[in-house]
């Protein structure tokens, strides 16, 4: 039996679930189980999510329940607090309409009621789309230029297989897009392309096993992981220092 694609990525992300409903925390951690890219942390209350937090962990991204108000008394303290550096999903069992408007000018990516109208496949296409964002996002100075900010979501958006393709569809040259990224993050475009592809490839992989065939709009040439492999192998420390730094 041959060893799982994408095995090679398993744990390279870390999620943080803050849920003080056993029942409900047990189901979202079963739910993404198969997930093996991340590593789960999960705690009940606020004050012990800050000591994940205070202890220096690199969080990719939150899923986080309202109505947990043990830390200062405020059930928006991790959204009003570490949104702008940790992507954060709200679920909650609250109907209102303001709750809701609150969490998303603090920051929150995406608010999904818990219950009957709770839609896993929804769920699950927003944890993968503000993982990668925000791996990407981060790389960028908070000041970043219009540019840069433009070419992340061509990037997300389009899906360009080269730099020379991502440049054309920002109308810009490829040596611009490649003196963009490394003027203002450092990274090589080159870099971020392929990083932007594996994650892509890797979760697209998730989701096969998570619904199988019939809800994946792709072909299976991304159960191919072997390009993938090289590539982590031969850049293992660039692409360490941009998920992990």
């Amino acid at each position: 039996m041959g060893t799982e694609p994408y095995n090679f990525l398993n744990g390279c992300l870390n999620l943080l679930l803050l849920e003080d409903d056993p029942g409900y925390q047990d189901l979202i951690l079963e739910f993404l189980e198969p997930v093996k890219i991340f590593v789960f942390r999960k705690a009940s209350t606020t004050s012990s999510a800050m000591q994940f937090i205070n202890n220096n962990q690199k969080f990719h991204l939150c899923i986080l329940d309202l109505g947990i108000s043990d830390y200062a008394g405020d059930e928006f303290f991790i959204l009003r607090n570490y949104a702008d550096c940790i992507p954060c999903i709200v679920l909650t069992g609250s109907q209102s309409p303001g709750k809701g408007a609150a969490c998303i000018q603090l920051g929150a990516k995406m608010v999904m009621e818990k219950g009957s109208r709770f839609k896993f496949d929804i769920f699950y296409s927003s944890i993968c789309e503000h993982t990668i964002r925000g791996i990407l996002s981060q790389k960028a100075a908070k000041k970043a230029s219009d540019t840069l900010n433009a070419s992340i979501d061509i990037l997300l958006q389009r899906n360009p297989s080269t730099v020379t393709q991502w440049a054309e569809y920002l109308l810009i040259t490829d040596r611009q897009m490649r003196n963009l990224w490394y003027n203002e993050t450092g990274f090589g475009a080159k870099h971020i392309l392929e990083l932007h592809m594996l994650l892509s490839n890797a979760f697209r992989y998730y989701q096969y096993i998570l619904f199988g065939k019939k809800d994946v709009r792709v072909t299976t040439s991304w159960q191919d992981d072997s390009r993938s492999h090289l590539f982590f192998n031969n850049h293992r420390e660039e692409i360490e220092k941009i998920l992990m730094n």
